[in-house]
This record gives structure tokens, C-alpha cells and sequence, in this order.
């Protein structure tokens, strides 16, 4: 893990496509520190075997796959959306081949493909299945050539310890923070599972949640954590991986359950003062969470 700097001016958390082109686009405008869960080659982007649609060939046009993409909709699709998904679309891979990404070619031409609800050959990939792969690759490797994207990678329990003893120093001695957020703290603790030479690192979750707990209980302030779920096999209930340590210490729970595109539900499984159960149902859309 590099040594993490004392001041930036951004901080992106996440290292797949959205986070490292947010930080080569926020590089010209200041010090951007990208904070990662793991190495940065371990995420969604990585594993992602999909192509991209694009209308760059010369028998197809914009509005064609416009009108391709609203169809396939069925009639919940943001026209806003569509619109600067199509016709920002040719400049951004453009810009990703320009970045060095390798997309799949005939001699020197760009090899398109014809998928599902398309009705033209627009469908780009990087060495067959390896679509995501390839673009992190480049997006990374842009991003380690501007000198002002730092990256900070905890590859271990060790490591994501030393990340969390920092933001409860900085909590401590900074009174404007008033907010934890740790993404995916589970993460370690999944690949220590399978392996049964690890079993003593697995307590290192208990010893971090611990710290969070004395610092939010110290300040008064929230500190949020994300964590993977798995099913029980004798309640059927869904469980954090962590199990019982984190719902013991946590005094609020709420689990996210997909209900159809772009929608979630948020359902209420533990709280000191509201009813255990209720839902809120939301969508996620180009200018947020909307109700």
C-alpha cells in the first residue's frame, strides 16, 4: 500500500471503470487519492465478459441506436439517458482507444458484433470475453502516468486495519468529520474462508469493528458499513458474512433487495426506535435516488 498523502483535494472511492475515469477526469484539477477495498484489478470491471454498444460502424447511425435502446426498453427507459448514451458514446471509446484500450479488429477496422435488441452490427469487445478487463487495464495504466492520482490499495487485513486506524485519527482530532463510511469491510474475511491457515486473521474483522464502534460511541457520530449476505440454511434468514458479531454491534440494519431495473428496496431489519420490517422502495437514476 503506497503511504497514503496528508492532503488532496478529491478522493474516489473505487477502482472500476466509473472510478478510474472520475479520477483521470479530476486530475487536471487537483491532488485525486483512489481508495480501493483490495487491489485494484479486483472489481465488477475486472470480470465484466460484455461488450459495448456503440454506433461507430458505417452502416449504422446514432438515431438507429437510439430507437434500438427505447425499444428494448419496453417503455421504462429515461429518454434524457438514451439520448447521451448514444451520442456520447463514439467520442468516449474514441477517447478509451486513444487511452490504449484494444479492441477486438479485422486488420485494421473495429470488429462489431450483433446482440440482442440491436438491430445493426454494434456490439465492440476487447480480446473476446475480456471486454472489462481490457479497459481497466488501460484506464489504470493512464491513471498511474498523471501525477496527480495517488492510489491507496489495502491487500490484506493488515492493511485495511492500518486504513481504518487513520480514519479514526482523523476523526478524532478533526472535529468536521462526522461521518465513517467503509465499504465492503467484509471483504478479507470472505477470502479467508477457504483457507484454513488464515483462521487467526479472521478475528482481525472483530478487532476493526470494534475501533469503529469505540470512535462513533466516543464522537457521537455515524460510522456506516457495507457487507456481503449470504442465507442461513436452517432459518432461511439472509445473514452478513461477519455474522453475529455485526448484528450484535450494529444498532441499525438495513438490507438492499433488487425489485426490477434501476429499483431497490431498503428494508428496515434491526433499529433501537422504529418498527423492525418497514420498506422504502427507490430508483436509481442519472440524477440520483429518486422515490
Amino acid at each position: 500500500m503506497k503511504k497514503t498523502p496528508g492532503f488532496v483535494d478529491f478522493i474516489v472511492v473505487g477502482a472500476g471503470i466509473a472510478g478510474l475515469r472520475a479520477a483521470i477526469a479530476l486530475a487536471s484539477h487537483g491532488k485525486v487519492l483512489v481508495v480501493t477495498k483490495q487491489e485494484v484489478t479486483e472489481s465488477a470491471t475486472h470480470y465484466a465478459q460484455g461488450g459495448i454498444a456503440v454506433a461507430l460502424s458505417d452502416e449504422d447511425e446514432i438515431s438507429l441506436h437510439f430507437q434500438d435502446t427505447i425499444q428494448a426498453g419496453d417503455g421504462i427507459v429515461n429518454a434524457e439517458a438514451a439520448h447521451v448514451l448514444v451520442e456520447e458514446g463514439p467520442e468516449r471509446i474514441q477517447e478509451l482507444i486513444e487511452w490504449g484500450t484494444k479492441f477486438d479488429r479485422k486488420g485494421t477496422k473495429l470488429t462489431f458484433t450483433r446482440e440482442a435488441a440491436h438491430s445493426r452490427d454494434r456490439i465492440l469487445h476487447a480480446h473476446g470475453d475480456s471486454t472489462g478487463r481490457e479497459i481497466g487495464r488501460a484506464l489504470y495504466a493512464t491513471a498511474c502516468s498523471m501525477k496527480n492520482i495517488l492510489f491507496s490499495e489495502p491487500y490484506n487485513f493488515e492493511e485495511q486495519e492500518k486504513l481504518i486506524d487513520k480514519a479514526v485519527k482523523l476523526a478524532e482530532g478533526k472535529p468536521e468529520v462526522g461521518l465513517i463510511v467503509i465499504d465492503s469491510i467484509t471483504m478479507h474475511y470472505r477470502l479467508t474462508m477457504r483457507d484454513e491457515t488464515r483462521r487467526d486473521e479472521r478475528y482481525g474483522l472483530t478487532r476493526q469493528i470494534a475501533k469503529l464502534l469505540r470512535i462513533s460511541r466516543q464522537r457521537g457520530i455515524p460510522v456506516v458499513v457495507t457487507s456481503q449476505v449470504y442465507t442461513d440454511i436452517d432459518t432461511g434468514a439472509y445473514m452478513p458474512l461477519g455474522g453475529h458479531m455485526l448484528n450484535h454491534n450494529a444498532k441499525t440494519i438495513v438490507r438492499l433487495e433488487r425489485a426490477g431495473t434501476s429499483m431497490r428496496t431498503a428494508i428496515l431489519d434491526k433499529h433501537r426506535h422504529r418498527e423492525e420490517g418497514a420498506r422504502a422502495a427507490f430508483r436509481i437514476t442519472a440524477n440520483g435516488l429518486e422515490d
